[in-house]
């Protein structure tokens, strides 16, 4: 509650104990860390709140001191007035040298007890203006001055004991009270109420002493604290030490170069697959030289590699190329990030030597220039060969006098000739299928038209067959994106159907028209036929490289494997239906989506 004499209710409370230390301490060090913190703080609770009893018990002896020499002063050679004249004297005297506006709330002669009322205090201002809030009052001093008001309006003599005139305050504005409100009465009458009315009795000197004792015991613990952290340190010292050896052998044995530099390049430290990879050797001492030596392009490519680590965070698979000891270059792959681990910033670099894979891609690239320049010749030469020998054959006449022989001979010939033909075709339409995936010859295209084509190229292929093909089109043109390859796709479809259709007369039917399918803008083509049919069972795998299904026709398997790589090489599909919902063997409709694309003429994508 209040105070009296200066003595507190209860010490005051320190800062919080800091917690179990973190990062790279052990457990035990922690704990003597958390130990020494704990006895500091308590060695300064003791000596802030002795302290603070000095201070509050001389205060309030001030008080009552200076109250004496107020009366002197005052009252001296005045005749001496009524208590209650008395009191309101002493009221305007305190206001008048700057106490403090008190006033009398009660008071009391025959109990020997006043209350007083003030909106603040010659300390509570003090403190207020120090920006400092107090969790219990601590007027001391001006209750030092009441309580020697009341001792001398009561004529009181006892200075020690239950009838003892003493002051206590009730409320204080500096803890945050609309005012500053205090008690005086006898001792026993404020324990009673629940105040704090006992006095501190020590002397100055012998609290010194026990204090001095105090700080010895202290002193002595801390002293013994400091003895066990050094060790803790020793300790934790040849640890790191042991830890640093560990990681620098791992690093060592690792078959991939490993380079450690600072952010301006100057190489803290390389493992030995890095002195391999550069042709250099231990002896050599490339550390603290700057890495810029040994990279091709010198300070730019450093640079470069940094900000590409600001960047990211991190680096991952760049190529650049090293210089090596004795002249050549290396290609290495690197992967780097920045490490706080040293007392610098570092950038860790892992390197992975690429050059044998690099001369190997070369190697295959070359190869593949090589095997598209003889498909060239085979898509080219080969299909126009057979392309001119399936003509001759249809152009023999049957009234040569052939013999049956003959006939069956030219037959088997012809056959193989359109199965040749067939084969390079596909040969021919996968290598420009991949270069379409690949981004190249996609033109705006009109699949109106190229349906047209698709037409006229799969009845010259069966001149034998009696072929009726229909296609429903709009008026207007239909722009997709592909390029003339499309036309292989829609001949692959067309030649299919009559190829499993044994019918003496083969209807086709086409259809094109525009579709919107999750807010994308198709044209749909819609090939029907008669044939045979495909049953569920095979509609998911019809479009798989060398499928063919049980038909007892013969083919590459390849026809239909084109068709799909074509459509979406262009960003399209195709799929298989029934011509007759639930009923497969009445016929089959192949179903193509393309991207609608503008309508402007030879439009390059």
């Amino acid at each position: 509650m209040g105070h009296l004499s200066g003595q507190d209710s209860g010490r005051e409370s320190g800062p919080a104990e800091p917690g179990p230390g973190s990062g790279q301490g052990t457990v035990a060090s922690d704990e003597m860390l958390a130990s020494a913190a704990h006895t500091l703080c308590a060695l300064k609770r003791t000596l802030k709140s002795d302290v603070g009893h000095f201070e509050k018990e001389l205060t309030y002896r001030a008080g009552t001191e200076m109250f004496h020499c107020f009366m002197h002063r005052e009252f001296a050679k005045k005749a001496a007035p009524t208590q209650r004249e008395l009191m309101d004297r002493l009221v305007d005297m305190f206001a008048r040298d700057g106490l403090g506006c008190f006033q009398l709330v009660s008071f009391d002669p025959g109990q020997m007890s006043m209350e007083f009322s003030c909106p603040d205090s010659l300390e509570a201002i003090g403190y207020l203006s120090h920006g400092e809030s107090q969790s219990a009052p601590s007027c001391s001093f001006i209750c030092g001055l009441l309580a020697g008001a009341g001792k001398y309006v009561f004529g009181s003599t006892d200075c020690d004991g239950p009838n003892e005139v003493v002051a206590a305050e009730t409320s204080c504005a500096a803890a945050g009270a609309a005012e500053c409100r205090f008690v005086v009465g006898k001792r026993a009458t404020l324990q009673k109420l629940g105040l704090d009315a006992e006095p501190v009795r020590e002397s100055v000197s012998e609290h010194a002493l026990r204090l001095n004792d105090e700080i010895l015991t202290r002193n002595l613990d801390l002293q013994n604290l400091n003895l066990d952290l050094e060790r803790q340190v020793r300790r934790r010292s040849e640890e790191v030490k042991r830890a640093e050896d560990a990681y620098r052998a791992l690093v060592n044995l690792s078959p991939d170069p490993i380079i450690v530099c600072l952010a301006d390049g100057t190489i803290r430290s390389l493992n030995e697959s890095a002195l391999g990879m550069l042709g250099y050797g231990p002896e050599d001492r490339l550390e603290s030289s700057n890495i810029s030596a040994i990279l091709m392009g010198g300070a730019n490519s450093w640079e470069r590699c940094i900000w590409l680590v600001n960047k990211e965070g991190v680096l991952r698979n760049q190529e650049f190329e090293f210089i090596k000891k004795k002249g050549g270059k290396v290609v290495g792959e690197v992967s780097a990030r920045v490490s706080d681990t040293h007392p610098e910033r570092c950038i860790h670099m892992v390197i992975r030597d690429v050059t044998e894979r690099n001369l190997l891609k070369e190697r295959m690239e070359d190869a593949k220039t090589e095997c598209e320049f003889f498909n060239d010749i085979l898509s080219h030469d080969i299909v126009n060969y057979m392309s001119a020998a399936m003509h001759f054959l249809d152009k023999v006449p049957a009234s040569r006098g052939l013999t049956e022989d003959d006939k069956k001979a030219l037959s088997m010939v012809a056959k193989d000739v359109r199965g040749a033909y067939e084969l390079a075709s596909v040969i021919r339409d996968l290598s420009r299928a991949e270069a379409l995936e690949d981004g190249e010859c996609r033109d705006a295209t009109d699949i109106c038209s190229m349906c047209d084509e698709a037409v006229d190229e799969a009845r010259r292929l069966y001149p034998d067959r009696h072929v009726t093909i229909t296609v429903d089109k709009p008026a207007s043109t239909c722009y997709v994106e592909g390029g003339p390859l499309l036309m292989r796709m829609f001949v692959n479809i067309l030649t299919n159907a009559i190829k499993f259709d044994t019918s003496d007369q083969v209807a086709i039917a086409a259809k094109i028209e525009p579709v919107t399918r999750e807010g994308v803008d198709y044209w749909s083509i819609r090939v029907s036929d008669h044939g045979k049919g495909i049953p569920d069972r095979e509609k998911a795998s019809i479009f798989d490289r060398y499928f063919r299904g049980d038909t007892g026709v013969a083919g590459t398997g390849l026809g239909l494997y084109v068709v799909m790589r074509i459509a979406r090489a262009c960003g399209g599909t195709v799929w298989a239906e029934d011509r007759v919902k639930g009923d497969y063997t009445k016929g089959t409709v192949m179903v193509v989506l393309l991207r609608r694309v503008g309508n402007g003429n030879n439009h390059k994508h």
